[in-house]
Order: C-alpha cells, then structure tokens, then sequence
C-alpha cells in the first residue's frame, strides 16, 4: 500500500510546517502510516513516523494543548507496533 504511505508522508511534511493546524494533519498522517504499516510498507511509514517524533518537540501546539498530546503519543506508538507486527512483503 504504497499510496496510504504516500499520502502519509505528504501530509507529515505539510503538517511539519503549518503552525496551529500542523499536529491535527500529522495526526491524519500517523493514522495513514499506521495502516500501511499494518499492510507491510515500511520505509514511508518509517518517514511519516520520524516526522511526527520531530514534530513532537518542535510544534509549540502541542505543548499548549495536553489534551492533544496523549491521542498523538497513542498514534505513534500505533505505527510503531504497525512496523513490528506488518505482514511481511512477497506473501500471497
């Protein structure tokens, strides 16, 4: 599913450099990014993830919203465990 990782990607970059809406659109992104995960592409998941660990410590947003906080550090660690469990590539 290399159009989920895409677009997950993309939306990682445009939420990196938009300041107030930013972590809602790397949010929609680690949604993307987990699900390709799950379905096996791994190195556009692994883009939109550094993204949203980066963006964690750059985005003032999040550090004025905690609320917003705790659903972004769940989706993180919803794509991580997209990596570790992913079908593997090749399998018909």
């Amino acid at each position: 599913m290399k159009a989920l990782g895409i677009i997950a990607v993309v939306l990682a970059v445009i939420g990196f450099f938009v300041p107030v809406a930013g972590p809602y659109l790397v949010c929609v992104a680690l949604i993307f990014a987990s699900i390709a995960a799950f379905l096996g592409e791994k190195p556009l998941t692994i883009a939109t993830l550094v993204f949203g660990i980066v963006n964690i410590f750059l985005s003032p947003t999040l550090v004025l919203n905690p609320f917003l906080l705790t659903p972004y550090i769940i989706l993180l660690l919803l794509t991580i465990i997209g990596l570790i469990v992913g079908r593997k590539k090749g399998l018909a």
